[in-house]
């Protein structure tokens, strides 16, 4: 089973305080020891403007990292050069040692009360077989749909995580050849794995659980995947 992460995004939800908005990038790259060296813009947008629209994107010279920070969230991704070591067990340690230096600015430099958690793992699964034969082969009745040109599976999960209710939303697409971005994705499996803290509760994340619950969701990440496209006896 050879699945790959395509990218990894963590996005930490709270009321952001962004009036030194220059201070709060230079806070982050010191925290991080560089690692945003790459991108910086800060935008002049009014106070009045969506909350959602990042004020600060930072990013390293590889493009690998980016952290936007907007008045609503912080997100913080990884996006692997393709090529690269891309197996999550891989990778995962240095993404959850800057998130830990980011979350211990977001708690004691910014203040902000994290009430919610999302963890969004983006992987491709290749195959020595097409991808909608294999999906309807592994999850659908036989006979039940006709030489479809692509399919999607999307289903829903919600259970505690640890001491935190969960949202887990697996999204599994291919699609036909001619949607393809190169030869080499032709048996190429997207799958997208979202775990998120219910919005109907308000937590209060501390800079320490927040590594452990994304390190947490990495691990349930691999055993989920692993369970579900595991070789049939």
């Amino acid at each position: 089973m050879d699945i790959r992460v395509r990218r990894i995004l963590v996005v930490l939800f709270g009321d952001i305080t962004l009036a030194d908005r220059i201070s709060v990038a230079q806070s982050l790259s010191k925290a991080t020891k560089g690692l945003f060296s790459g991108e910086q813009t800060i935008l002049p947008i009014p106070d009045d403007a969506p909350l959602e629209i990042p004020r600060i994107m930072l990013g390293d010279k590889d493009k690998m990292f980016r952290c936007h920070i907007s008045r609503k969230r912080l997100e913080f991704s990884l996006e692997p050069k393709s090529g690269g070591s891309q197996k999550l067990k891989e990778i995962e340690n240095d993404f959850l040692n800057q998130l830990a230096n980011i979350a211990t600015v977001a708690k004691t430099g910014l203040k902000v009360k994290i009430e919610r958690l999302g963890i969004v793992v983006n992987s491709a699964m290749f195959l020595e077989e097409s991808p909608v034969d294999f999906l309807m082969e592994r999850f659908l009745k036989s006979g039940m749909i006709v030489d479809p040109c692509e399919l999607n599976l999307n289903f829903l999960h919600k259970f505690a995580l640890g001491e935190f209710k969960v949202n887990r939303w697996n999204r599994i697409r291919c699609l036909s050849p001619e949607g393809k971005e190169n030869s080499g994705e032709i048996n190429a499996l997207h799958i997208e794995t979202d775990v998120n803290t219910v919005p109907e509760i308000k937590y209060d994340f501390s800079a320490a659980q927040i590594p452990a619950f994304c390190s947490q969701v990495f691990t349930f990440v691999e055993s989920d995947l692993e369970s579900f496209f595991a070789k049939e006896d």
